[in-house]
């Protein structure tokens, strides 16, 4: 699946022109239900995980490498279905999406060749 188009993503109370960052720091990272965009920067690798139990199913959002540190996304349950060959950023300035489909997460973006 190819998402060519992510102009629906909702920011807080389904405001589309308001979305969200939150800008974290660390070297790993869960979302959290106000994710609608998160932010990662740190110079190394960074690990975030998608964990369907504190999300609700048709829930989505952004993930955008601004370090120079790659991002791994992972969930802690349920099923990842990559839209591209790994899930993991192509390069800073990545930005990936993602989308819970009760315990499905498609992930879709700038996603690295290996």
């Amino acid at each position: 699946m190819a998402w060519t188009n992510v102009a629906n993503l909702k920011g807080p109370a389904g405001d589309p022109g308001t979305i969200a960052i939150n800008a974290q720091t660390g070297t790993s990272y869960t979302l959290v239900a106000a994710d609608s965009e998160v932010q990662v920067s740190n110079a190394a690798a960074i690990a975030v995980t998608i964990d369907p139990s504190v999300l609700s199913s048709g829930d989505r959002g952004l993930i955008r490498q601004t370090g120079a540190g790659q991002i791994t996304v992972g969930v802690s349950s349920g099923t990842l279905i990559k839209g591209g060959p790994t899930a993991k950023t192509a390069q800073q300035g990545a930005l990936l999406a993602w989308l819970l489909d009760g315990s499905t997460i498609y992930l879709d973006g700038e996603c690295a060749a290996s």
